[in-house]
């Protein structure tokens, strides 16, 4: 049966649809007894009650972590814990990924069979991976009790003869009818782990009925041969035809998978650098010259063996939360971090729970360490904070400061601002003091951030917006890119680096690189991001924080409250807006691998991909439909970007601005013939089409938006938001908050200026005539989540919000090969 949001079933209130299956359709549904929401499975009138009522017992007589948990059951319904999260979807990468899965559903499973509990029907959709990496085994509508077995073909036909359960997820004993025990979903989770590995299923065949032939008779598609020979041969006993070949017990199969888990090897086989003959240094001295090659070569056959690694992961903040930014203390025994990007934290290597230093209503910057390891200071709406790292209240040390660094011994601190649109360097010395321009180092124009000295105060590093990594001589010198990309991180020797790196095939890793030779030694590698890295005072554990990047957007009304999910995936959807009448909704996606531009209709028809730029745009950039709805201006967000202009039915784009240094915002003149952009902390103007910008006022650092009526560009600038006439002539201020993270977007009829704050999940009215604030409307959230207000809709009753998270958490690494120099190195070869 449908059910309407805000249809009532009991005490549960219809929130939205979630998905619907052979058993019943599923819905979010409010709780309003324990305020909480829902699973709620109702049953089609023609459903089958007996079966429902199997589903309930079976599920009410497990209780285990993977396994989804059932709240109540009513008349016609079922409700079960929420589980937010997303089907197993493969390949997955790495190998331990792939183990730590197997083992949590192999563990759920065999808590079913130990109840007597027969599935039936697992397979990907019915596994759910949750944000945090929890594995939830669903939909037990198909569930039996071994105690009681069912005769041949009861296992497999209804009595009408439609089949029970999905084809290509099929034991061969179910294929036939035969009778059923625990080890024929045995079968099914071998083939569940053989499609996390090569994403395919492994009998997958043109028909049903082929399908079927192929279980009962044929080989499954091979295993990669980088797959761990235990791991083949673990699945291969899952799916061997004759279930007497098969684990007896599934509690053995999940110990053996653990087993493989915790001590899969991390080793790596260095490779082996032949030596290259040295020419004699004189034909005067022959003798010499090879009584010199043969004790090399002698040192060469009796050096040690190559060291080996065996790599030891640990986690170390691991909550439902965004966990970022790590930073070790000087001293090594204590690490700093940013949760939820706006508390700070910080936790002893040897204690369990970590201390909050601070709350901010801002959005923090990374903590950065004093070098006496007294203070963590932190930037916080443009100023520069710092707190002690006992707890206590936080002071301002400088204002205007978005990007600073301590030289190691404590006596300056490196500021970087932008000037002109150039980046500059400039010293507080002591910290806290005036800053004064740095005149031996030019940054070049795409370095955007610092990051920390190298140990020995000799080296200043910087990064560019494509994650270029420079270094430059400290206090002058000339500045010169390093040979790898990424964040990097210092081992003590002031030579190497831990660096985590993205990299345009969509895959991470976490390696250690030589700053002067450019080598570099993998560690790490995974599809899930690896961002930021952080190296101990002895160089023997790096802390990384690693995870998902995951927003979906949300359509709620203008009170506030929850209508539908509008793009949602396991991927990002993400700086959605509504087209100028409303009936589309432009987004960004990484749904495809990259990130690229998206449209839909609000019906929630299939998407349409409009300009995908390639597997090296890994984050969104600007887009804004033209007033007629008929074309799209966009920015990409690397360091040196244009604006694009492509049709709104997608096509080749036209640049409209060179593509030389960043721009900040965009926003389509009322007559759709000009766009107005900020680059260089100016505003400027530019035809549609292309041409030669016009500068057009100082001292802007965004553009947010231009009103329908043609009077005003909203801009933020340094003391808060403003609004420009288009001939740049007029200014006046209108919210005096200061940030750089502010959006906004005119009303559609230009009498209100909605103020957003990113990450607050918060829309603020703001009166154009008078600049009076309104009271803001909160929009909720999961708890872990944060959310930003994307768009409003053209009848100023519906808006988009992107709800999701930077879902990381924080891992050490131990065990593996320390970087070397000189002979050191040598020998290691």
């Amino acid at each position: 049966m449908d059910a309407a949001p805000g249809q009532r079933f009991g005490p549960y209130e219809i929130l939205s649809p979630l998905g619907a299956g052979g058993m019943g359709e599923v819905y979010r549904a409010r709780d309003s007894r324990l305020g909480r929401d829902v699973a709620l499975k109702l049953l089609p009138p023609s459903g089958d009650r007996a079966r429902f009522e199997i589903e309930a017992r079976a599920v009410a007589a497990l209780n285990h972590a993977n396994i989804i948990a059932i709240h109540d059951v009513g008349e016609n319904y079922i409700v079960t814990e929420l589980v937010e999260g997303s089907p197993l979807v493969g390949p997955v990468e790495p190998v331990r990924r792939v183990l730590d899965i197997a083992v949590q559903v192999a563990d759920g499973l065999a808590a079913a069979h130990h109840a007597g509990i027969l599935h039936r029907d697992l397979k990907p959709g019915n596994i759910l991976i949750t944000r945090e990496g929890r594995v939830k085994i669903l939909d037990f509508g198909l569930a039996r009790s071994m105690f009681s077995p069912l005769g041949p073909n009861e296992n497999t036909l209804t009595a009408s003869g439609v089949i029970l359960g999905t084809i290509a997820y099929m034991s061969p004993e179910q294929a036939r009818g035969a009778t059923l025990d625990h080890r024929s979903d045995q079968f099914s989770l071998g083939l569940v782990f053989h499609e996390l590995i090569t994403g395919k299923q492994a009998f997958e065949r043109a028909t049903k009925a082929e399908t079927l032939a192929a279980i009962i008779r044929d080989d499954p598609a091979t295993l990669p041969a980088t797959t761990p020979a235990s791991l083949r041969w673990i699945i291969e006993r899952c799916l061997a035809k004759d279930p007497a070949e098969r684990y007896q017990s599934t509690r053995d199969l999940f110990l053996e998978l653990r087993h493989l888990r915790d001590n899969l090897s991390g080793t790596t086989t260095p490779s082996t650098a032949a030596l290259a003959p040295r020419p004699a240094a004189s034909r005067m001295v022959p003798a010499l010259a090879a009584a010199f090659v043969a004790a090399l070569l002698t040192a060469f056959a009796l050096r040690p063996a190559a060291e080996s690694e065996s790599i030891r992961l640990s986690p170390f903040a691991v909550e439902r939360a965004e966990e970022s930014w790590p930073a070790f203390s000087p001293d090594g025994q204590s690490v700093a971090w940013v949760r939820n990007g706006n508390e700070i934290l910080v936790r002893a290597v040897a204690a369990v729970v970590p201390v909050s230093l601070l709350k901010s209503s801002g959005h923090l910057g990374p903590p950065i360490w004093s070098s006496d390891g007294a203070r963590i200071c932190y930037a916080d709406r443009s100023d520069l904070w710092c707190v002690s790292a006992a707890g206590g209240s936080p002071a301002r040390l400088l204002a205007n400061v978005d990007t600073a660094e301590f030289t190691p011994d404590g006596k300056s601190l490196v500021v970087l601002k932008s000037v002109a649109g150039q980046p500059k360097l400039f010293v507080s010395s002591p910290p806290g003091a005036e800053i004064k321009p740095v005149e031996g180092i030019t940054l070049p124009p795409a370095v955007n951030d610092l990051l920390p000295f190298s140990p020995d105060g000799r080296q200043l590093t910087a990064l560019s917006a494509d994650q270029d990594l420079w270094v430059a001589p400290w206090p002058a010198g000339t500045p010169r890119r390093l040979p790898f990309r990424g964040l990097g991180a210092w081992f003590p020797d002031s030579r190497h680096m831990a660096v985590t790196r993205r990299h345009p095939t969509g895959t991470n890793t976490l390696v250690t690189a030589d700053t002067e030779s450019g080598d570099t030694h993998e560690l790490l590698r995974d599809s899930n991001a690896y961002v930021g890295a952080s190296v101990s005072a002895r160089g023997d554990r790096i802390v990384y924080a690693t995870g998902l990047y995951d927003f979906d957007v949300v359509e709620y009304s203008i009170e506030g409250k929850l209508l539908r999910p509008f793009a949602n995936s396991v991927r990002t959807e993400t700086r959605a807006s509504y087209s100028p009448a409303g009936e589309s909704v432009l987004y960004w996606s990484d749904i495809g691998g990259s990130m690229a531009l998206w449209t839909r209709h609000t019906d929630g028809s299939i998407p349409s991909l409009i300009f995908d730029p390639g597997p090296g745009n890994r984050n969104p950039g600007e887009a804004r439909f033209s007033p007629d709805g008929r074309r799209i201006a966009f920015t990409l967000s690397t360091a040196t970007t244009g604006i694009e202009v492509v049709a709104a039915s997608g096509g080749s784009p036209v640049r409209a601005v060179a593509a030389d240094r960043p721009v900040n915002g965009l926003a389509w003149s009322s007559d759709g013939a000009a766009i107005w952009y900020a680059r260089d902390g100016k505003l400027w103007k530019v035809t549609a089409d292309g041409g030669t910008p016009s500068l057009m006022k100082d001292a802007v650092i965004h553009v947010l938006d231009a009103s329908r009526d043609g009077r005003w560009i909203a801009v933020l600038m340094p003391d808060g938001v403003h609004l420009v006439s288009p001939d740049g002539q007029a200014t006046r201020a209108i919210h005096a908050e200061r940030g750089t993270g502010f959006r906004g977007q005119f009303s559609a009829d230009s009498r209100t200026f909605y103020l957003i704050r990113p990450g607050q999940a918060t829309l603020s009215p703001v009166e154009v005539a008078t600049g009076r604030e309104g009271t803001p409307v909160r929009f909720e959230v999961d708890a872990a989540d944060t959310g930003t207000v994307n768009s409003i809709h053209p009848d100023g009753r519906r808006v988009l919000v992107s709800a999701g998270g930077r879902h990381y958490a924080l891992w050490t690494v131990e065990g593996f090969r320390q970087p070397a120099t000189g002979w050191r190195a040598w020998f290691r070869r």
